[in-house]
């Protein structure tokens, strides 16, 4: 029972260390941290012992979870048996029918899958579009700073 109630103690602290950390942090020192965390648990009237300190000084370094799953994960019998294609579109219908959409099929274009060669002459294309963009933007930036060279001149 002793080692219960430790455990929860340093999760307790390691909570309140980690929420300082977030609000009032950055700490020049971990004696700062420490001093603070005192005050707070003052402030709480929670008792704490060096060994709760070194706990959840612990346990915010190794990144253990503080809040701990109380409840278990499903197993196989806790699950719904899956729904059969029929029912799955019947309730599909039912959705429908209480949101008042129509359903519409869109048959979509068959897609022929790229060559490795053609994708690559699409980027190389890419690559001289945006290349070309480049020397169109330097060379306008160049006449305009040649038009501003030549109003300034006298």
């Amino acid at each position: 029972m002793q080692t219960e109630r430790h455990e929860t103690k340093g999760r307790l602290l390691a909570k309140l260390a980690w929420e300082l950390l977030k609000t009032a942090g950055p700490f020049a020192s971990v004696a700062d941290l420490t001093d603070a965390v005192k005050t707070r648990c003052a402030r709480l009237r929670i008792a704490w012992t060096n060994e709760d300190l070194v706990e959840a000084y612990w346990l915010i370094e190794s990144n253990t979870p503080l809040v701990q799953a109380l409840r278990t994960p499903p197993t196989e019998a806790d699950l719904p048996a899956p729904l059969s294609e029929s029912e799955s579109r019947a309730a599909l219908q039912r959705i429908r029918e209480r949101l008042g959409i129509t359903p519409t099929m869109k048959t979509l274009p068959a897609v022929r899958q790229l060559t490795n060669d053609e994708i690559r002459q699409r980027h190389r294309t890419d690559d001289q579009r945006r290349a070309y963009r480049q020397l169109q933007a330097a060379i306008r930036d160049q006449a305009e700073r040649v038009a501003a060279l030549e109003d300034e001149t006298p």
